[in-house]
């Protein structure tokens, strides 16, 4: 690995397609683009034109990073078979960032204290998407948050944790009101671009994970809920021998 590793970070987890460039700890070209679809075709052409910014070529990256999630089903399935086949081909780690990973780090990556993460929500009806984290880690499955509220929807989050993130006070009221002690919430979103600040987020966080010496499995998509995909009606072709 190079003084300065150099990481390729994409996202097509939303209605956008993003790619970031880290070098060292620089954010050296980035790009984005809104979409509803063709994240498949725009992707690698856009990963050819961050690395053609600055001059990088595949052979020199130390690391691709995608996001695994939490989002639209079809855009997590582009991203991480991309990432995974660039990870084969140049024979370099593939690192998976969560949305919630994203959102806390880098300054957060290693925070021991128990927390819930929210994210914005990925569909009507829902007001947030909620990750526990404790000891730096996630733990367990992240879940939908309603309001108002609906019984038994924070099963598996600890009462009494901060709240970090998108609606962090309301969400902080809405689990707690004024019963228990616990650390102020904090609001917090990517910034005024959320699909740069994301990608760019993916990316330090996939330096302090490749920094960290810890196993990085294959990535695999996070779902909140299995794809609601219905199979067709008419039975499929016949196969002839």
């Amino acid at each position: 690995m190079s003084s300065e590793p150099r990481i390729l970070a994409f996202d097509t987890s939303g209605p956008h397609c993003a790619a970031a460039l880290l070098i060292g700890q620089t954010i050296a070209a980035q790009r984005h683009a809104a979409m509803a679809r063709g994240q498949a075709e725009q992707l690698m052409p856009m990963l050819d034109a961050v690395l053609g910014e600055v001059g990088t070529g595949w052979q020199d990256l130390d690391a691709v990073a995608v996001g695994i999630g939490p989002g639209n089903f079809t855009g997590l399935r582009i991203a991480i078979a991309a990432a995974r086949g660039l990870a084969m081909a140049l024979d370099i780690p593939a690192i998976g960032v969560t949305g919630f990973e994203a959102l806390r780090s880098p300054d957060r990556f290693g925070d021991p204290a128990p927390q819930i993460v929210s994210l914005p929500p990925g569909r009507r009806g829902v007001a947030a998407v909620l990750q526990r984290f404790a000891a730096g880690r996630a733990v367990g499955e992240p879940i939908e948050f309603h309001t108002p509220d609906v019984p038994g929807q924070a099963s598996g989050i600890a009462r009494g944790e901060g709240v970090f993130g998108y609606c962090a006070d309301a969400i902080d009221s809405d689990l707690y009101g004024d019963r228990q002690e616990r650390p102020p919430p904090v609001e917090c979103e990517f910034g005024w671009n959320r699909a740069h600040g994301l990608v760019a987020s993916i990316a330090r966080v996939a330096a302090l994970k490749l920094h960290s010496g810890a196993a990085l499995p294959p990535p695999a998509p996070v779902y909140i809920r299995p794809p609601d995909a219905a199979l067709p009606d008419t039975p499929p072709p016949a196969i002839l021998p």
